[in-house]
């Protein structure tokens, strides 16, 4: 379990104790890349992003939970700008934060532009070592973890070391079905019904109940004791 938020939600009072800010509200994106995904189309944020008349500030505990790209941290830069919003950052690691303004000048922007260049180089540089280790173990018939492909569970490799992939009983049959369905010209979305209607867990929800973790979770701003089934993951899935 991680303390992350924790420590981020803490950061954030402060920052905003120390600028003098009331907080209104939380938006929390976990489990979504900052590398991939720009601030206007993460689940909890972009909301916010499109109402800017209802507050004057968005506190981040650093700069790499806002952004971990350049331009994202220029489009975010010029939206503050553009609807008169400060953007602040708590940098629990540094003497105060670091606060842009809608009319801040170019110290501030510049240093939170080095540190999302910082943030996206960081990132590709653990991408590619991520990558190496996964093609690693699979070169070795080894399962490097997160959420395993729908049909498989992960089981303990034979050599005695780390984990394998091995059909999952309970679900490789689901995915057979799907394909001879698909194969019989049912659109997707009239699969998704099906599943749903059969009690089906989705991929994600299955990996949770594998490792006894609750199902559901928090997605949009709601909870969702399981998540459903929908032509967009039937298509990942396939």
């Amino acid at each position: 379990m991680t303390t992350s938020p924790g420590r981020q939600r803490a950061c954030i009072q402060q920052c905003s104790d120390r600028l003098g800010f009331t907080l209104i509200a939380e938006a929390g994106d976990l489990g979504v890349s900052a590398r991939r995904m720009s601030p206007f189309e993460r689940p909890s944020l972009s909301p916010w992003l499109r109402r800017p008349d209802e507050y004057d500030a968005i506190v981040w505990s650093h700069v790499d939970r806002a952004v971990r790209s350049v331009a994202h941290m220029s489009e975010l830069i010029k939206w503050g700008q553009r609807n008169a919003t400060t953007l602040a950052f708590g940098m629990p690691e540094e003497r105060q934060p670091l606060v842009v303004t809608p009319r801040a000048d170019g110290d501030a922007i510049r240093r939170c532009m080095n540190l999302a260049y910082a943030a996206e180089q960081e990132s590709r540089a653990l991408s590619a070592r991520l990558t190496s280790a996964h093609e690693a173990l699979r070169a070795t018939g080894r399962y490097g973890g997160g959420l395993a492909p729908f049909g498989y569970k992960k089981a303990p490799h034979s050599s005695g070391v780390g984990w394998c992939l091995t059909p999952d009983p309970e679900t490789v049959t689901v995915v057979h079905a799907i394909v001879d369905d698909v194969h019989s010209g049912l659109s997707l979305v009239a699969i998704a019904h099906k599943l749903e209607a059969a009690g089906v867990l989705v991929p994600r929800d299955r990996h949770a109940q594998l490792q006894g973790r609750p199902t559901g979770g928090r997605r949009h701003g709601r909870d969702f004791d399981r998540f459903r089934w929908t032509a967009g993951s039937l298509s990942r899935l396939l």
